[in-house]
Order: structure tokens, then sequence, then C-alpha cells
């Protein structure tokens, strides 16, 4: 427990300054969209607070790229270190997921707050609720995602440069692309299909649904949902992601 604060406490003496900017940009956007469009109508503060909410899926991300560069500065230092490598990168994964998670709060909570103003809205606030926690608990999911795919390259990067020296740069630009790729093709095969589409659970939005009933759009359905069989698959990938690129990290990369 000792060891793991020793960490936490590391980690945020190195990388505040970007919790700090990246949280203060937030507010910011927030204090300017209102202040600069409330007047046209508060339905104008859900676009650049909306886009706001989305790009927050970058945040561990970003952090884990400055985290990890920073590291790189004396990498044998950190790979030499009496921790294990686990505890070395989950330590940073954690820090990230807590303020990054502490800064989708503020903008959702904002959001939630400016929709409960508009009164042709207020007859939905518990589904539009139901619809917030549900994209920011799937942005959080993207987020970690591709924190531990970068992680992954962050590795690879590090391993190929004792033998390729520049173009290790070059091979894990090629890796950035292809991987995506590869992904989408085996996702849009009869294989992945049969993988993931099962076990579907699904959040409804009742008032929505009867708005859309009483002006005549009866076959439209709000339902969000997803199959357990995807959530499956992708948390199987992103272990399989971090298990591998710590593997590379702690045994191939020497320093």
């Amino acid at each position: 427990m000792n060891a793991f604060h020793g960490l936490w406490n590391k980690e945020w003496k190195m990388t505040q300054v970007y919790h700090f900017i990246l949280i203060s940009l937030s507010i910011l956007v927030i204090a300017l969209s209102y202040w600069g469009l409330a007047d046209d109508g508060l339905e104008f503060v859900l676009i650049p607070t909306g886009f706001l909410m989305i790009l927050h899926m970058f945040y561990l991300p970003g952090y884990l790229l400055y985290s990890f560069a920073r590291e790189g500065r004396m990498l044998h230092a950190w790979l030499h270190s009496p921790q294990s490598i686990h505890q070395l990168t989950l330590v940073k994964f954690l820090n990230g997921l807590l303020f990054s998670i502490l800064s989708l709060m503020i903008v959702s909570g904002f959001i939630y707050w400016i929709i409960s103003e508009i009164q042709q809205l207020q007859g939905y606030m518990s589904d539009i609720g139901k619809m917030l926690l549900w994209m920011n608990f799937h942005s959080v999911l993207t987020a970690i995602y591709f924190g531990v795919f970068l992680y992954l390259l962050w590795s690879l990067r590090h391993f190929l440069n004792k033998i390729m020296g520049g173009w290790s740069w070059l091979i894990t630009l090629v890796s950035f692309v292809l991987f995506p790729i590869l992904l989408g093709w085996f996702q849009s095969s009869n294989l992945y299909v049969l993988l993931t589409k099962w076990g579907y659970m699904g959040v409804e939005m009742p008032t929505i649904e009867n708005k859309l009933e009483s002006i005549q759009m009866a076959e439209a359905s709000m339902a969000m949902g997803v199959h357990a069989g995807t959530y499956l698959f992708h948390i199987l990938l992103t272990l399989l992601m971090y298990f591998l690129a710590s593997y590379i990290l702690d045994r191939k990369v020497e320093v």
C-alpha cells in the first residue's frame, strides 16, 4: 500500500499540470458557451458543450501519452523500479481515469442543468439522464480501449527502437493505421457476428418514445442497447493488448 501511495504521489506531481490545464479549459468552454450563447437560446449552449463532452473520450489517451512521454526521458530508471510493471502502469491508468471522469461529470452536470432549463424538454429529464449516463459510460470505455491501444504502440515503439532505430516510428505509425483497418474488417465478418451478437442489453426511454408516438412516429424507438458479446469481445481484446504491451515493456525493452 505504501508503494502504491508513493507511485501515486509521483504520478500526481509529474502530471498535475495536464489535469489542471484540461479541466480549466473545460470550465472555460462552459463559461464562454453560456455567456456567449444563452441569450440566443439555451439550446445553442448544448452545441459546444455537447462537443466538449464527446472530446472527453480523448482525455485519458492524451494523458497516457503525456505521462509515458515524461517517463521516456528516464526510461531506465522507471523500468528498473522495484515495483512490478503492472503497478507502474495501472497507477497511470487510474490517475488519468479518475480526473477524466471528474472533468466529464462537470461537463455532463452542466449539460443536464441546461436541458432542465429548456421548457420543452422538462418532461423528459429522466430519459435524458439515462441517455447522458449511457453516453458517459461508453465514452469512458472507449477512452480505456484507446488508451490501452496507445500503451501497446508506445511499448512496441521502444522495443523496435533498439532494433530499427529511427525507423521504429514508421512501423509504429503503420501499426496505428493498420490495426483499426484489420479490426474493422473482422467486425464486418460473419464470425464476429456469431461471436458477439448475443445477450442484448438495452436502456429504454419511454417518455421520449411516447412523444414520438404522439406525433405519429410510432415505429421510432429511442432504446439504446448493446450486446453482452460485444462487451466481452472488446474487454478480452483490451486485456490482450494490455498484457502484451506490459510483456514487451517488461521483458523485451532493454535500457
